[in-house]
């Protein structure tokens, strides 16, 4: 995972994230979650984070609620078992893991025209 030197760049109000239309700044923002690989090759960050979510699914658990299957890339990634997708990101991440955030990076990833 690629890490950034200023964190600050999260730093979205509840009022940008809920906007329909996003702006390039939110949209540039949200797309590190899939470009610098927080939700794949993320073994190392998710066991270090109390709080896991799904931006496919929008759920929000807990490393109890993950099994050894339910990692893929040589169990290097982890797939969440409710839609069996790689889109988990862990909150030692520095990524908020909130219901809104997870909306939000389904929106600018693409993932909610899939539906």
């Amino acid at each position: 995972m690629k890490g950034h030197k200023n964190r600050t760049m999260y730093l979205l109000s509840e009022e940008e994230l809920n906007k329909t239309e996003m702006s390039p700044r939110v949209k540039r923002i949200l797309g590190v979650v899939e470009d610098d690989g927080y939700s794949i090759y993320n073994r190392t960050s998710i066991l270090k984070s109390k709080k896991l979510g799904c931006y496919d699914c929008y759920r929000i658990f807990s490393l109890e609620d993950i099994h050894e299957d339910d990692w893929c890339d040589d169990g290097e990634t982890l797939t969440y078992p409710y839609c069996g997708d790689d889109t988990v990101i862990g909150d030692a991440s520095g990524l908020p893991i909130t219901e809104l955030f997870l909306k939000a990076a389904s929106k600018a990833t693409g993932l909610d025209r899939q539906r």
